[in-house]
């Protein structure tokens, strides 16, 4: 991933979603904005992205040294 910043500003007023079953058997996933439009179909496709930059945060924190190795690193 890159070290720019995913815009988050996009997934808001995405609260809870929801997956609803429809008439002819399929489902959609209510988002609480307009399920339509151009606009929330590109949000949805960058779900991707956004958990494998989520992953790789985790990834980091999990790398980052704990409190007990810093003080032997720091001699504290």
């Amino acid at each position: 991933m890159s070290n720019e910043r995913i815009d988050l500003t996009q997934f808001e007023g995405i609260t809870e979603w929801e997956v609803e079953k429809r008439p002819d058997g399929g489902y959609a996933i209510k988002t609480g904005r307009d399920n339509f439009s151009l606009e929330e179909a590109e949000t949805l496709a960058k779900l991707p992205n956004l958990i494998a930059e989520l992953k790789r945060c985790y990834e980091e924190l999990d790398n980052l040294p704990t409190r007990w190795q810093m003080s032997e690193i720091h001699n504290y």
